[in-house]
This record gives C-alpha cells, structure tokens and sequence, in this order.
C-alpha cells in the first residue's frame, strides 16, 4: 500500500516532457504505424534523430490502447505506475525463491522505498514494465532451476521474449540467465538428472516470441553505433548508475556496497552456484 502510495501520489502533477511526449505521439498511431515508426520507416522521424526511436513496441502498443480513456498525463503514466507498484510483490516472491521469507521482505521493501524506482514509475516511458516483466522472468527461472518443470521453464521463456519486446537493452541479462540456465542443463545431465533438457524449452518459447524483432534490432544496433556517441562512456557509466540508484547520495552507495559484499561473502558458504548468478548479473551489465 505504501509502494503504491508513493507511485501513485500527485501521477499527474508534472507535465510531459519531451520523451513522454514522444510516448504520447507513437501511442496515437494505429498497431501497424507505431510498429513503422520503432523499425524506423516513418518519414516524419527522419530528421528527428539518425536511428529515430530505439525502443521495441510493446509499451507503446499497451499505451496505445490506454488512450481509449483518454491522453492525460494520469491516463499515459497510470501503465508505469500500475506496473511499478507490481513489481514489489513480485520481488516478494523472488526473495522467498532465491533464499527465504525474510530475503523476500527486505527485497519488497527496498524497491517500495527506491527514489530512482519510485520516479520512473512516474514516467510514461516504458522502463518499469520492461522491469516487471524481467522480475517475472527472473521468478520462474528461480522456480524452473529447483522444479525443472516444463511450464515454468516456458513461463521463464515467455516473459524473458516480453521483456525484449519492451526493451532492446534487457538482452543483456536475459543473455545471462539464458547462459546460465544452459550450463545448468549441461551439469545436470551429467549429474543424470531426469528429463534433464526441458530447460531448452525456454530458448524455443523465447526465439519464438523474438523472431520478427530479431531483424529489426540488428538493423537499429548498427545504426546506432554508426553514429558518434556523445554519451558518458567508462567508469564514469557505473558511478553515475550506481550515484542514481542511491538518490545521489554517495554514502549510500559505499553502504549498499559493504552490504553487498557482506551478503556475497555469506552467500558463497551457504550456495556458491547462487553466487555466481548473482554476482553476474550485477556485475557484467554495469
């Protein structure tokens, strides 16, 4: 309830900014323009920006139908904050799969209270669905590696197909749990696990579910980077995610850093695989 409060409250106090406002435009174009415009074969984008939009269409396919209520800032960031406010439950339940009950409190409280999420959960742009559906993802992947079950292993695929769907960057840690779940697979059937190749079923639901976009992110990744960036580049990268997800508070980061490796430190005595997965997704992205 709190978590909801805070994402929630004063939802239309700002106006949209310019990204929204992009949001707003795309959304207002039927299923087949909004898809155009993302593959970048609008004309009117053309002197926009060289790539025109990098994000794939699910977000702007859910706010599209959204619009039905109307175009208010509330109606544009009520998906966001709707999906924002879901996520705690379901790091709830990530908690509680990966260790217990209390690791799965801690985790819902910390993302109720985070600055950096509460915000975005306040911004009609599509960063806590892609989050939502990631955390999903993350969930059944938990469930399939102590099930093995053939229904959350294709959930895991699922959600990790519609994650990309809303975000080209969540390649990198479905990659990651892709990876990870494929030398699961390899050690299991060593092990001479029972239907130990039921973990490729999440490669085929996820290839499936990526298909069309598959073409269209390898042609928007080389217009991309065949543009000079004037982005942050480096170290600098990592200390501004880092700065941002504490609220600019650097005191903060050296604190959820000693918290880290503390927690990293008891971890590996009691699980080294969960470990492993942990430290890489935390780590290789940034």
């Amino acid at each position: 309830f709190i978590g909801s409060f805070l994402r929630f409250y004063h939802l239309d106090f700002n106006s949209l900014w310019h990204n929204e406002a992009f949001t707003l435009f795309t959304a207002n174009n039927s299923l087949s323009g909004i898809w155009d415009i993302v593959t970048n074969n609008l004309a009117e984008l053309a002197g926009i920006t060289p790539t025109g939009e990098f994000s794939p269409p699910f977000f702007y396919y859910i706010e599209h139908f959204m619009l039905v209520f109307g175009q208010s800032e509330f109606i544009l960031r009520f998906i966001p904050a709707l999906l924002g406010t879901l996520t705690i439950p379901v790091f709830y339940y990530i908690g509680k799969e990966f260790a217990d009950e209390d690791v799965g409190i801690v985790m819902a409280a910390l993302i109720s209270f985070s600055p950096f999420h509460v915000y975005y959960s306040q911004e009609a742009r599509g960063y806590t669905t892609m989050l939502f559906l990631l955390s999903v993802a993350f969930f059944f992947f938990l469930v399939s590696l102590r099930t093995n079950r053939m229904y959350s292993w294709m959930a895991f695929g699922f959600f990790c197909g519609l994650t990309l769907w809303t975000h080209y960057y969540a390649f990198i840690p479905i990659a990651l749990l892709l990876t990870y779940a494929l030398f699961w697979g390899i050690s299991r059937t060593r092990e001479g696990l029972t239907q130990p190749f039921r973990f490729i079923l999440s490669f085929i639901t996820f290839l499936i579910i990526v298909l069309p976009l598959i073409p269209v992110a390898i042609n928007l990744f080389i217009k991309r980077t065949g543009v000079p960036s004037l982005s942050t580049k480096g170290p600098e990268v990592a200390y501004r995610i880092f700065n941002a997800l504490s609220g600019n508070h650097r005191s903060m980061i050296v604190f959820f850093c000693i918290l880290f490796i503390i927690g990293i430190f008891f971890l590996w005595r009691t699980d080294k695989t969960k470990t492993i997965l942990i430290t890489g997704l935390l780590v290789i992205p940034i």
